[in-house]
């Protein structure tokens, strides 16, 4: 088989590869590149690009064995719920939770105590449990700390293993644990689903969970509505939003580029994809600028310094005061805490004088470069896989690429608007549930 080395080919050859699966099941496929998941390497699989073994081996155990500790996952909300005909499904962590039991929704830019007749199911990321929850808040606690139970993930595992006969990418998909994450949700949410609720909106980024909720509500109240909105910047490779069996009934998009990207590339139907501005991503300061930013997972420390290096003696850029912003999923990674420092010792030593107060530097796959270009600022991207992270001026026609290096390039916009539209902080999200 052939290395694939055109981005648009790339998306053509894994949208055949989910759509050759429409009659066995294809909701469950979660291709990311900002991950190291069984979904990342088997991109590698597909596109038959070169991976280590042992890496790959490394994150794929990793993967499946995450699955272990969603034997512990468990429901907290009060005895009594307030009556409700809406259905919000999305996550949060501690620090989003207000002291009079309410949170604070990033994806939405929503507070839950200001929606009318809503309920919240809340995928709960952190180990400790909010003092107070309101009466209109479910949390769904994904895991006990340290709690795991192997004899679950085996069963899972040989429940799935009729599935090898479809090749080991699928079987290795099915039993990644994104998938296992999936069923457990939905058994805990389903009891939710009553005939009153007219309406599911889920922030939206084609995760197994996400595919299989729209899918099973339907069944349960065929009447609901069901919303996904793609609340994320968009990645440079968008394969976990293409099209699978299973879709909401309307999709919600905040730019016309990201419409033309799903409808044309992707394979979705027009008739359901809306364009809408941002909830998440709203006018005003939203300091991004003189930044470095690090990306969930990478796979060279050497590389990113070599290249960071390199982009300095090409731009002459002075970084002495950029701040460091590493990944929110990553906080707690040492690998991390080493490549953070190793930039400081290169801030430190910094020679160049040319500034620009409004440059940016990403490192690896990150929606936040869009964001950033639509915010004014000038972007610099450092990969380590150019091929699979850095943005096609093709494939997202409101972009300018400039190459500086084979592995680092530079971004405006030829039109603002185009990509995100940024929304307002006071908006009316019942004009997105009636889309």
């Amino acid at each position: 088989m052939e290395k694939v080395n055109s981005q648009i080919d790339m998306i053509k050859t894994v949208k055949d590869y989910i759509t050759n699966f429409k009659n066995d099941g294809n909701d469950f496929f979660y291709f990311v590149t900002s991950a190291n998941s069984i979904g990342h390497f088997s991109l590698h699989e597909i596109l038959n690009f070169k991976t280590n073994f042992f890496l790959k081996t490394k994150y794929i155990l990793k993967d499946i064995f995450y699955s272990s500790y969603y034997f512990y996952s468990y429901l907290n909300y009060k005895k009594k719920i307030k009556k409700y005909n809406k259905i919000i499904v999305t996550w949060a962590f501690k620090e989003q939770f207000n002291s009079d039991g309410s949170f604070n929704d990033k994806t939405l830019n929503y507070r839950s105590s200001n929606l009318k007749n809503t309920l919240w199911f809340v995928v709960y990321l952190s180990d400790d449990l909010p003092k107070k929850i309101n009466n209109n808040v479910v949390v769904f606690k994904t895991r006990e700390k340290r709690n795991r139970n192997y004899l679950f993930l085996i069963k899972k595992i040989l429940n799935s293993f009729k599935y090898i006969f479809l090749g080991k990418t699928y079987f290795f998909n099915k039993i990644s644990n994104f998938n296992i994450f999936s069923d457990v949700l939905f058994n805990k949410y389903k009891i939710f689903v009553t005939k009153n609720v007219k309406y599911l909106l889920i922030p939206y980024e084609g995760q197994p969970f996400q595919n299989q909720l729209f899918k099973e509500t339907k069944k349960i109240n065929p009447k609901i509505k069901t919303i996904g909105y793609v609340h994320s910047s968009p990645l440079s490779m968008p394969f976990n939003l293409i099209k699978k069996k299973t879709t909401p009934d309307v999709l919600i998009v905040n730019g016309k580029s990201q419409y033309n990207c799903l409808t044309t590339s992707l394979g979705w139907n027009k008739k359901i994809v809306r364009i809408l501005p941002s909830m998440r991503f709203v006018k005003g300061k939203n300091n991004m600028k003189k930044s470095i930013y690090l990306p969930l997972a990478f796979k060279s420390k050497d590389k990113i310094i070599f290249l960071i290096k390199t982009l300095l003696d090409e731009t002459k850029l002075n970084i002495a005061n950029f701040k460091i912003k590493n990944h929110p999923g990553a906080a707690n990674s040492n690998s991390h805490k080493d490549l953070i420092a190793k930039i400081k010792r290169i801030k430190q030593k910094n020679k160049f004088s040319k500034t620009n107060s409004k440059s940016s530097i990403f490192i690896g796959s990150s929606g936040a470069i869009i964001e950033a270009l639509e915010r004014g600022n000038h972007v610099f991207q450092i990969c380590e896989s150019p091929i699979l992270e850095s943005y096609s001026d093709k494939l997202w026609k409101g972009l300018k690429k400039q190459m500086i290096t084979k592995n680092i390039f530079s971004y405006s916009l030829k039109k603002k608007n185009n990509i995100i539209i940024l929304g307002k902080k006071d908006y009316s999200i019942n004009k997105y549930l009636r889309a």
